[in-house]
């Protein structure tokens, strides 16, 4: 852990799965089950090496796993049919505490935007379906990128797409991967962990390690030096 309480912070960027809304549980119900209809068992231990990475970065790494012969377009098309069917019949749910942070942001009019491995229409689809479209206007997905995370390109495409630089923004994280590229663009970071234990290395990296949003929003008062 990292503890930075020195930087002028100015603004929030969040990622969505796993930190927001409980979905990573979900597609990896949804991906176990398209896998078995290509008659491949999904192991979780190879899923969880998958959060926070892009679609195109997953895909890969499916492709590495399984083989040059696996259709891995067909499966990953099921799979987000699969995915899509469970979000939309409300599976999926918010992560606890993430509407009184919402609040906190909002009535403080606090500068923010969401940076999510997620398609730019998915991220727009989950806010619609939270009720919270209006919350957040401001979101780069993971299809609007050359470079998924831990590459920095997402987290500095949303800080620019707020207007503020990287070193004034606070980035709110439940990968390592997300961790990583937050880190590298020279963001402060939290991290919330969700379905992978954080590794050791990986706490050391982000500023400060918090076991839920309840948390991070009374850490973001005295960041962002609010009562």
């Amino acid at each position: 852990m990292n503890d930075d309480t020195n930087k002028k912070i100015e603004a929030v960027i969040l990622d969505m799965d796993g930190l927001m809304i409980d979905s990573e549980v979900i597609f990896l119900e949804a991906l176990k089950k398209s896998s078995a209809t290509f008659g491949h068992d999904m192991e979780s231990d190879f899923f969880l090496c998958c959060i926070g990475r892009t679609d195109a970065d997953t895909k890969k790494m499916i492709q590495e796993e399984f083989g040059s012969d696996f259709p891995v377009e067909n499966m990953y098309m099921k799979t987000k049919e699969i995915f899509n069917q469970m979000r939309r019949a409300g599976q999926i749910k918010k992560k606890k505490g993430l509407m009184a942070l919402v609040h906190f942001l909002q009535s403080n009019n606090i500068p923010r935007a969401i940076a999510s491995s997620s398609e730019k229409n998915v991220i727009a689809d989950n806010l619609k379906l939270q009720g919270l479209e209006d919350a957040f206007l401001h979101f780069v997905g993971g299809d609007q990128v050359l470079r998924g995370k831990p590459d920095p390109e997402i987290y500095l495409a949303a800080a620019s797409l707020i207007d503020f630089e990287p070193s004034s923004c606070v980035v709110l994280e439940d990968s390592e991967p997300g961790i990583r590229a937050a880190n590298a663009a020279g963001m402060t970071t939290i991290l919330i962990p969700d379905i992978v234990k954080p590794s050791d290395e990986i706490q050391q990296i982000a500023n400060i390690v918090l076991p839920s949003l309840i948390e991070a929003t009374s850490h973001l008062k005295r960041v962002l030096k609010l009562s």
